[in-house]
């Protein structure tokens, strides 16, 4: 088995499956048509490529609909989205194999970085009722471990389009080497980018934040949380309440969103082909359990669980649409192959339920056909002839 299913699947589902805003989308439009319809709203005015976004709307770009809807329910975000998406594309009119490099340099380090994402979300809980001791401890690690592993490579690729944007000559590695302040301080200084780095109101820029969570740099006085930034003899002080940190997370986490977001738009919209994840395995069970779970979730369907047994992997998923066409059926036999190349083994069988949780259909797929598919000795629409189906009535 290539990749094993995480000992904690069933946790890690059922809390992916609560208030899922992708699920919670086809529930709401009822068929695929409607959410394709509503991702083509969104993201329309975001596009060069029109035919494109019509080809990639559903099923892979829901989620970034969903991301952007998001962001544009506060213009700041909205506008800093669209300042670093023309960044991206300026960098490729400039020097376009140089911007396709910087891409593919940062890969490896966001997947890390999702990994280090999946132990914070795995980690999680409401600390809002510690003490403020606690409070502090916790959010302070939240804020140190998303910016210094999740957010930072995103920056760094963002400053190198910057870079090839303005002539600056500069390798990637170059940029790979240089300080996290550095690389803040130097995207501060782009018009409507300071914004993204040193959010309002605190003024206080991200290297700092993470700086005053990994050098402890943080102390409770009274009723306050202070803040200690800055190098000596000029050093800052900020004081926050408990719900003033908070907000501070927040507003950082809503910068990864706009980072990740501006990229997945470019990359759609220029076509920069993205790696498969078969092409860059994850380095942890729970990130192939995300990704599954969002490839399905894309398309209308919730991953309720999935487990192995000897060299063979059952996962049951439901039709969160309303539609009752027989064609969900079909669309949803193709996950077989999905599965299979998270999870070799096999044989692969999937159950179909529909959105009451009534079982539909039950299908089976063996590695000997899914491998021909791989290989391109069948093409992938032959798959439906082989994948065993048993109907429900």
């Amino acid at each position: 088995m290539t990749d094993p299913i995480p000992s904690n699947a069933d946790s890690v589902l059922t809390r992916l499956n609560v208030n899922n805003p992708i699920l919670r989308i086809f529930s709401e439009y009822g068929t695929p048509q409607e959410v394709k319809n509503f991702a083509l709203s969104v993201l329309a005015p975001y596009f060069r490529d029109q035919g494109m976004l019509n080809t990639l709307a559903l099923p892979v770009l829901v989620t970034e609909a969903v991301n952007v809807a998001r962001l544009q329910s506060t213009p700041a975000h909205d506008a800093i989205l669209r300042r670093i998406l023309d960044i991206y594309r300026k960098a490729s009119a400039v020097d376009s194999a140089a911007s396709r490099a910087a891409v593919v340099y940062w890969e490896a380090s966001m997947g890390m970085g999702q990994d280090d994402y999946i132990s914070l979300w795995n980690l999680d809980f409401d600390s809002s009722t510690l003490p403020l001791l606690d409070f502090r401890f916790d959010v302070f690690r939240k804020i140190g471990s998303l910016i210094e592993a999740v957010i930072q490579p995103y920056l760094r690729e963002l400053l190198c389009q910057l870079n090839i944007c303005e002539n600056r000559r500069l390798s990637v590695d170059y940029t790979a080497a240089l300080k996290l302040g550095k690389v803040v301080n130097w995207i501060k200084k782009t018009p409507s980018l300071e914004e993204l780095v040193c959010p309002e109101p605190w003024r206080v820029s991200l290297h700092h934040w993470r700086n005053m969570a990994h050098h402890k740099k943080t102390r409770v006085e009274g009723n306050e949380i202070v803040g200690v930034f800055g190098l000596s003899p000029n050093e800052k002080e900020i004081r926050l309440s408990k719900t003033a940190l908070a907000q501070v997370l927040s507003c950082i986490n809503a910068r990864l969103s706009i980072l990740k977001g501006a990229r997945a738009l470019y990359c759609a919209d220029s076509h920069v082909a993205q790696k498969e994840p078969a092409q860059c395995p994850p380095s942890r069970p729970e990130v192939a359990l995300f990704l599954l779970h969002s490839a399905m979730a894309s398309q209308g369907f919730q991953l309720v669980s999935v487990n192995q047994g000897d060299r063979q992997v059952r996962a049951v998923i439901r039709d969160c649409s309303l539609n009752t066409d027989s064609l969900r059926a079909a669309h949803a036999s193709q996950f077989v192959y999905m599965l299979w190349r998270y999870h070799r083994c096999d044989t692969v069988e999937l159950a179909l339920m529909d959105s009451a949780a009534k079982g539909c259909a039950r299908f089976r797929a063996h590695e000997q056909d899914l491998l021909q598919v791989e290989d391109g000795s069948i093409p992938f629409e032959e798959l439906a002839n082989r994948v065993e189906i048993d109907q429900f009535e």
